[in-house]
């Protein structure tokens, strides 16, 4: 443990959520007020802080050190840095549109989310545009920690970022996709369009089971530089009206294009039968991945590439299909040799 230099806080390493079976992770506790808080770093464990002896602050007024840890990882021990900021503070407010706010399950088309900041945010520090300059930008990058995510998910990639990634051409790195998003103005005022895949969203409200209803989202970001968090709310109606059975959706499987193997993950809306099976292109059944009862919510299972005569499929492209209590929904999937 080490007290900041100078003032009544103390970081130390302790069992995350005070969990003695949980691996460890640093905590902030401020001796003046008794306030303590674990340090968010996104990673699998944090030991011996180190704190910084340069105070900073930002325009809120919050001081600030960093803090050097040890961090565990598949790789080993190395060291990170952070700050109390992102974790310890209340999120700052920032306003979201959903567009389009309601549609049937199974419609097409993605779903976009416009960010904005009120005058308060702004004031901050902090502005709607994924740079700095003048003032600090939204984070914007799938990796942990993700930034914008809604519901936890993650904005999807932009195609011509996921392909070509980390070439000449398209210089953003592929272990650190970026979503799809454009940097734009609202009315006079900076603003991002951030882009999600209507399949994820739909998959998870349906394991919630928060169809036909009207849904709130949490939407959160974090600043480039500093981390500091954002926090809004959109709104969003998806109806199973059209539907002649209950909700079922399928999620994209993962990885995809893949070889030798996938996983495939699939959403009910209440607990039934599920037949998913693989077809190729001319119909013909090539595998079943799973057939039986399963409660409602989220569901994965994995493909090697087997057929259900004891061989091994050729590449090509493959259809995922699954039926539930008269619901039918399917995917694409490509596999390569």
């Amino acid at each position: 443990m080490e007290l900041v230099p100078g003032e009544r806080v103390l970081y130390y390493d302790a069992p995350a959520r005070e969990d003695p079976s949980a691996p460890s992770a640093i905590w902030r506790l401020d001796l003046n007020t008794g306030e303590k808080c674990e340090l968010d770093l996104k990673v699998p464990s944090a030991s011996d802080p180190d704190v910084s002896r340069l105070t900073n602050s930002i325009p809120e007024g919050v001081r600030y050190n960093y803090v050097l840890y040890v961090r565990g990882g598949s790789a080993g021990p190395d060291l990170g840095r952070g700050s109390h900021l992102s974790s310890c503070l209340a999120p700052l407010p920032m306003m979201v549109r959903v567009e389009p706010a309601t549609w049937n399950l199974g419609s097409a088309g993605p779903v976009d989310v416009t960010i904005t900041f009120p005058p308060e945010t702004r004031a901050a520090g902090y502005q709607a545009q994924s740079y700095d300059g003048p003032l600090e930008g939204v984070r914007t990058q799938t990796v942990s920690p993700a930034s914008p995510t809604m519901l936890g998910l993650a904005a999807r990639v932009a195609p011509e970022i996921a392909n070509g990634c980390g070439s000449p051409s398209n210089p953003h790195p592929c272990g650190a996709p970026y979503p799809d998003y454009e940097d734009k103005s609202c009315g006079g005022e900076p603003c991002i369009d951030v882009r999600w895949s209507r399949r994820t969203m739909e998959a998870r409200l349906v394991a919630l089971g928060l169809v036909d209803r009207d849904v709130p989202l949490l939407v959160e970001a974090y600043s480039n530089r500093l981390e500091r968090r954002f926090r809004g709310f959109g709104y969003i109606h998806i109806s199973t009206a059209s539907l002649t059975g209950p909700a079922v959706r399928l999620l994209q499987n993962s990885p995809n294009p893949f070889n030798p193997s996938t996983t495939v993950r699939f959403a009910l809306g209440r607990p039934g039968s599920v037949d998913l099976s693989v077809y190729d292109v001319q119909g013909r059944l090539v595998a079943t991945l799973a057939r039986g009862w399963f409660p409602s919510g989220e569901h994965g299972v994995t493909w090697d590439g087997s057929t259900r005569a004891g061989g091994v499929a050729s590449g090509g492209v493959y259809y995922a299909t699954i039926r539930s209590n008269g619901a039918v929904d399917r995917i694409r999937m490509a596999l390569v040799k």
